[in-house]
């Protein structure tokens, strides 16, 4: 089974990123490890986070997906808890040894200095992972308002690997509609404008031209070859570059 690198932000939604995580440690495909990003949240995130991690929160989780959710995964949960400055990039370098030291456990929860906007807060972790020691293979991309299914991961890396596919999506449905997709595929406009596909394909998968970064899984050498995610938006369209750069190759 190839390394995943799943990258989730939190900033000052706790109760959204921890239903998230639920779901994803409930995963079928067993060897990834998820690099929780706080973008320095300025409510109680960290606080509420760490006693999840821990076994120490009381409230009931919420969710539209229980099936995907409940139970709770057993705690304490192994993991870690290391702070971050991705403007800093002497304190960043530092941050990357620290964490190429360690047996990297199930969770890396990670305080970020700052609050870096989207892609910085992912490229923090996009170039920790293209370059680490611990041979990831696959970048997993995924919004923290969002549940996956449990074969979720195993069904995009399995898409993807041995083919000629280096960018995927799965079909995203709204949260509060369960049975009506939001997104499976499109075609880019002019002025960052889309054109969502909301079908599902006929086969296991369709050709789109571009990738959502709600929920995106990428070979680690994409990253390598075409660059990070811009930081020119502080939020949103990213995807919509980083699609357009991949088009122009």
């Amino acid at each position: 089974m190839k390394k995943v690198g799943i990258i989730i932000l939190n900033w000052n939604n706790a109760s959204d990123t921890i239903e998230c995580m639920e779901s994803v440690l409930k995963s079928d495909y067993d060897n990834f490890t998820v690099f929780l990003v706080d973008n320095h949240s300025d409510d109680d995130s960290v606080q509420t986070i760490t006693r999840w991690l821990e076994g120490k929160r009381r409230t009931p989780i919420e969710t539209q997906f229980p099936e995907w959710v409940l139970p709770e995964v057993p705690k304490p949960l192994d993991y870690v808890q290391l702070k971050a400055d991705s403007a800093d990039k002497e304190s960043c370098n530092e941050f990357y040894k620290s964490l190429d030291r360690l047996k990297l456990p199930k969770v890396v929860f990670i305080q970020n200095a700052e609050n870096a906007g989207f892609a910085r807060g992912n490229n923090l972790m996009i170039r920790y992972l293209i370059a680490s020691v611990h041979n990831y293979e696959y970048i997993y991309l995924l919004n923290n308002d969002t549940v996956i299914a449990p074969d979720t991961v195993s069904a995009l890396v399995h898409t993807m690997e041995g083919k000629s596919i280096d960018v995927a999506n799965s079909v995203i449905y709204y949260y509060y509609e369960k049975d009506k997709i939001a997104f499976s595929g499109g075609t880019l406009l002019p002025w960052a404008k889309a054109k969502y596909v909301t079908t599902l394909p006929e086969a296991d998968y369709r050709n789109s031209a571009f990738a959502h970064g709600c929920a995106l899984m990428a070979k680690k050498e994409l990253f390598v070859r075409f660059g990070v995610l811009t930081e020119k938006f502080f939020h949103g369209e990213e995807d919509f570059e980083l699609s357009w750069r991949l088009r122009k190759e």
